[in-house]
This record gives structure tokens, sequence and C-alpha cells, in this order.
């Protein structure tokens, strides 16, 4: 897959953009692909310097049988003439134990 416009949602806060905002992000996309120089393009104009990601990785997304495989966060570094490059994923932990 590639990145899909569909799965970016814009979480907060919106008013101040200076401070940077908060997005959250599901694919089925590796997270070596997603933290990658050029993968967040297709949002470029919405994207800022600051701005965090916080990513879900699922298998069969969209479906009943979707499972979560990976989570964790990224931050936009630079976004310029269109291309945005974002930080190595900051990983969360994704076990449940019970």
């Amino acid at each position: 897959m590639a990145f899909n416009m569909q799965y970016l949602t814009l979480v907060g806060p919106s008013g101040n953009t200076e401070a940077g905002r908060n997005w959250r992000y599901k694919t089925e996309d590796v997270i070596t692909a997603v933290d990658g120089a050029g993968y967040f393009n297709g949002a470029s104009t919405l994207l800022q310097i600051g701005d965090k990601i916080d990513t879900v990785i699922v298998t069969n997304i969209g479906a009943a049988t979707e499972a979560l495989a990976d989570a964790g966060s990224v931050i936009v570094v630079s976004n310029a003439s269109g291309v945005v490059d974002t930080t190595d994923q900051t990983v969360h932990t994704v076990t449940d134990s019970d």
C-alpha cells in the first residue's frame, strides 16, 4: 500500500498551528515505509514541522478481521517542496497479556 489520505485524521489542536498538531494514521504498511522520507507527501499541504503522527499498523484494514500489529509515533522534521520527512518511529507497546 501507499499513503492513503482517508486514514489520516487531525486529533488536535486545530487552532494554534504554531504549537504543532496531533494526527492519527492507520495503515497496513510496515513502519519502515511509513517513517521513510516522502511517505506523507500526499498530506504535505496539511503537515507542518513539529506535528506528531500516531501511527497504528493493522492487518486486514477495514475488514471485520482487522487486527493491531504495531503502534508508535513519528514527528514531522521537514516539509519542503511537497516532500515530508518524519523521525523514526517511537514504538508503543502493543502486547495485551490478559
